[in-house]
C-alpha cells in the first residue's frame, strides 16, 4: 500500500514494573481495524544492565514467542529486527501489527518503578480487515 493511504505517527509507549518481574511495552494498535506498518522502532529501558528483548504475539503464540535477547545497559537501544544494540535491523521488510499481531518490548525489572519505552514510527491505516 502506498503510505499516503495512511498517516504517519511518531509515538512513545511506556510501561512500568510492579517489582523484580518481567515487564512488556506492546506495539499494539488500540483497537481492531486498525493496522499499523512499522517503518522504525526502539525499545530500551532505565534500569541498567538487564535482559531485555522483543516478543511476539499472535493467535497462534498467545503467551508470546521469543524473538531474541540480549543484556542492555540503562537506555541503551534494543531495535526491533536487530540482534543486538549495535546491530542495524535484519529484516528484510517492515514489520506489521493488528490487534491480535503485535511485538512487545520487554525487559527484566530488578525493582517496582523501573521504566521501559518503546519509541516508533509507524503509518496507521483505519479500517482495514
Amino acid at each position: 500500500m502506498n503510505p499516503l493511504n495512511g498517516r504517519m505517527r511518531v509515538m512513545g509507549i511506556e510501561g512500568t514494573s510492579e517489582g523484580a518481574e518481567a515487564t512488556f511495552v506492546p506495539l499494539r494498535p488500540p483497537n481492531v481495524g486498525t493496522q499499523w506498518e512499522i517503518i522504525w522502532v526502539i525499545g530500551r529501558q532505565n534500569d541498567g544492565a538487564v535482559s531485555h528483548g522483543w516478543y511476539w504475539y499472535d493467535p497462534e503464540h498467545p503467551v508470546g514467542a521469543l524473538l531474541y535477547v540480549a543484556v542492555g545497559a540503562l537506555d541503551t537501544p534494543l531495535p526491533l529486527g536487530a540482534l543486538g544494540s549495535e546491530l542495524p535491523n535484519v529484516s528484510t521488510n517492515n514489520w506489521w501489527a493488528t490487534y491480535d499481531h503485535y511485538p512487545s518490548y520487554y525487559f527484566q525489572a530488578s525493582a517496582a518503578g523501573k521504566k521501559g519505552t518503546v519509541l516508533a514510527i509507524v503509518i496507521e491505516r483505519v479500517g482495514v480487515g
